[in-house]
């Protein structure tokens, strides 16, 4: 669900950084056109000469500075848009790296009441090791608990579960 969330943000990232491009580059065409065709620069100066008194020269000055600013903050948006990029496919990996080494077991386990082998979905019947190695990426290793001792090796007796204080 994260994984989705991130992947139609970044999306929405893209695309609006696609429709800024090309709404910079039609508006572009747009003034080399009516410029070319106009010579619109030429006939600012003129106009601009003819009421000096409008101070129409400093528009020309403010005009500029609003084009830097603006080339200033379309070049940190797409930035901004890169790096959440690159943020976002990193994470995306992460999780995905996480997603596969975290694995779950989920549901109801069939155990045999006698022997406690547990039946996988296939219908096998596998010891409880075997199917938990597979399944939960567990290993395992064997003891033997004190009641075992006592009821398949009766002749060790009680000496498993004290302390040998004669050897020290």
């Amino acid at each position: 669900m994260a994984s989705e969330d991130t992947s139609t943000d970044l999306r929405a990232v893209r695309r609006r950084a696609v429709i800024e491009v090309w709404i910079i580059v039609a508006l572009g065409v747009i003034v080399y056109f009516a410029s070319s065709m106009f010579d619109l620069l030429e006939w600012f100066a003129d106009y601009s000469r003819t009421h000096e008194e409008w101070e129409l020269d400093e528009f020309a000055t403010v005009v500029a500075y609003l084009s830097i600013a603006l080339l200033i903050f379309s070049i940190r948006r797409w930035r901004e848009a890169r790096t959440a990029r690159v943020t976002a496919e990193r994470r995306s990996e992460e999780l995905k790296e996480a997603l596969a080494e975290v694995r779950h077991l989920k549901g109801i386990l069939p155990i045999c009441s006698a022997c406690k082998r547990i039946r996988d979905d296939e219908g096998y019947w596998h010891q409880v090791e075997e199917y938990l190695q597979e399944h939960a990426d567990t290993e395992f290793t064997h003891g033997i608990c004190p009641e075992c001792v006592d009821r398949l090796y009766p002749e060790l007796g009680d000496s498993r579960r004290k302390p040998n204080n004669a050897s020290r």
